[in-house]
């Protein structure tokens, strides 16, 4: 809860925290969603995007896939987007890493997780693409992990990129592609169906 006031020396706020709701022992609970890139909060995914799910009792161990395809369960915990099994690239107590699968439809949908005989729901919104980059130190905002592409080092202010040459950019949530791509594969090369423009601003 947010109460805040102007006054003639300023701007004052307070914030009261609620407690957190506490999690039933082997039952999961889901509290957010975040594209696994950019770590941008919202109960909004695309298909094809790698998605964290944060919680508790999420699973009764940590466990991660160890090659491709990925696999649909991970220490007893499967996750379906809109019914589909999604790919599972990493499971905990607290937190889940999955792929929506790419044959999942626009529209109101729900994030099914299971544990054993028990489950909880989160319901979500499927929309095109939900591009994000991914950072080298997992936040979503410092390092973005984009390349040049002569050696795959990667682009920082000392070894920045020039103009005219090429860069790849690591990132998830571009949404469907032609042809189309098996969900928990690993991606060939394929051309994505939404149009995209890069904007590159030397500010």
């Amino acid at each position: 809860i947010v109460t805040a006031a102007f006054g003639s020396s300023g701007f004052l706020a307070r914030l009261d925290i609620e407690p957190l709701a506490p999690a039933t022992p082997g039952v999961p609970l889901v509290r957010s969603v975040y594209n696994a890139a950019s770590m941008r909060l919202g109960d909004v995914v695309s298909p094809g995007q790698i998605v964290s799910i944060f919680g508790a009792e999420l699973a009764p161990a940590a466990g991660s896939a160890t090659g491709f395809p990925l696999p649909q369960s991970l220490q007893g915990v499967t996750v379906t987007v809109a019914g589909m099994a999604a790919p599972l690239f990493y499971v905990s107590p607290g937190q889940i890493n999955f792929q929506v699968p790419f044959e999942v439809a626009q529209g109101a949908a729900s994030i099914l997780v299971k544990r054993g005989s028990a489950s909880v729901e989160r319901p979500v919104f499927v929309i095109p693409a939900t591009p994000g980059i991914f950072t080298a130190a997992g936040d979503g905002y410092n390092s973005p992990v984009v390349v040049h592409t002569s050696d795959y080092t990667q682009v920082t202010p000392q070894n920045p990129a020039h103009a005219g040459e090429f860069l790849a950019i690591f990132c998830t949530g571009l949404g469907a592609t032609n042809a189309s791509v098996r969900a928990g594969d690993a991606a060939p090369p394929a051309p994505v169906q939404q149009p995209f423009d890069v904007v590159v601003d030397s500010a």
